[in-house]
C-alpha cells in the first residue's frame, strides 16, 4: 500500500497538482515490516519491483530438485549394473546340440552309481528284485513302509495284502483284470489286438520268483511301461505279494487247508 501511495503522489506532482491546494489529502503512511506486502518477482520481467520468495516455497522447490536429482542418480546407478550378459548367458538350452560330446547332445545322463540325497538303500535287492547272486529273489522283504509305518511282511501280512490289493486295482487291473487273468477293461477295448496282457495264472508265471513281478513293474515288460515313477518300491512289493496271493487263490490245494479255512471258503461261496 505504501508503494501505491508514493506512485499516486509522484503522478500528482508531475501533473502540477498540489495535494495541499487541490484538496487532495495524501494517503497516510502505513507501518511496514520487511518481507510484508512485497510483491513477488514478475515471471516475465517488469512489474512494480522484485520481491523476495517466501521461505516455505523456496524449501518446497529445493525438496523437489533434490528428489529429482536423487531419482536421476539412482536410475544411473541401476543402468550401470545392467548388461546383456545377465540374460544372454553361455548355457545350453533344453535339447540344444553340443559338439563337445560324441553324441552331440547337451543333456547328459547321471553318472553310473549316482544316488539322490536321501534315497540310499543298503539292500540293493529291495530296489531291484535281484539278490547279490544276480538272481531274482524268492521272498518278500522283511518289512515294508506304509505312510511312515513299518509293516512286517510276516506278522502284518494281511494288512500288506490289503494294501497291495488297493494299489493293484488302481494301477494294474485295467490291463491284467481284477483277478489277474489278463482280461481287464483296456484289454476288452482293443489292447488284445496288439498283445494280450499277462495272465498270472499260467504255469510259467506261477513258478516265477516273486522278484520278477517287482522287476516287471520297475523296468516294464513287453508293451507294459514302467510304473516306477508312479508306484514306490514299497508299493511295488505289496503289489507283488498280492499277485502271489491271487495265484494261490486260483490254484490252492484244498487238502492243505485247515477245517476252519474250508468252512470260511464254503461260507463265502454260499453268499
Amino acid at each position: 500500500m505504501r508503494l501505491v501511495a508514493q506512485k499516486i503522489q509522484n503522478v500528482a506532482g508531475s501533473a502540477g497538482v498540489s495535494p495541499a491546494t487541490d484538496n487532495v489529502n495524501p494517503l497516510p503512511a502505513l507501518p511496514h515490516k520487511a518481507g510484508e506486502g512485497d510483491f513477488p518477482p514478475p515471471s516475465h520481467g517488469g512489474g512494480l519491483g522484485r520481491g523476495k520468495m517466501p521461505a516455505k516455497r523456496r524449501r518446497s522447490q529445493l525438496s523437489r530438485l533434490f528428489l529429482r536429482g536423487s531419482v536421476v542418480v539412482m536410475v544411473s546407478l541401476f543402468m550401470t549394473g545392467c548388461h546383456t550378459d545377465m540374460w544372454v548367458q553361455p548355457k545350453m538350452k533344453p535339447y540344444q546340440a553340443n559338439e563337445l560330446f560324441p553324441d552331440g547332445q547337451s543333456a547328459r545322463e547321471p553318472i553310473a552309481g549316482t544316488i539322490a540325497r536321501g534315497k540310499y538303500v543298503a539292500d540293493k535287492s529291495f530296489l531291484t528284485g535281484f539278490g547279490k547272486d544276480g538272481k531274482l529273489v524268492t521272498v518278500l522283504p522283511a518289512t515294508l513302509t506304509k505312510d511312515g509305518q513299518k509293516l512286517s511282511t510276516k506278522d502284518d501280512l494281511k494288512e500288506v495284502l490289503n494294501w497291495g490289493r488297493e494299489r493293484f486295482e488302481a494301477m494294474c487291473s485295467h490291463c491284467h483284470g481284477a483277478s489277474g487273468d489278463g482280461n481287464g477293461m483296456i484289454t476288452e477295448r482293443g489292447l488284445i489286438l496288439k498283445r494280450v496282457p499277462a495272465n498270472y495264472h499260467t504255469d510259467r508265471l506261477r513258478k516265477m520268483p516273486i522278484g520278477h513281478f517287482f522287476d516287471a513293474q520297475t523296468k516294464g515288460f513287453g508293451i507294459m511301461m514302467s510304473s516306477a515313477a508312479r508306484v514306490t518300491p514299497d508299493e511295488r512289493w505289496a503289489i507283488a505279494a498280492y499277485i502271489r496271493a491271487l495265484q494261490l487263490s486260483h490254484n490252492a490245494d484244498k487238502s492243505k487247508l485247515s477245517q476252519d479255512d474250508l468252512n470260511k471258503l464254503n461260507e463265502e461261496a454260499a453268499q
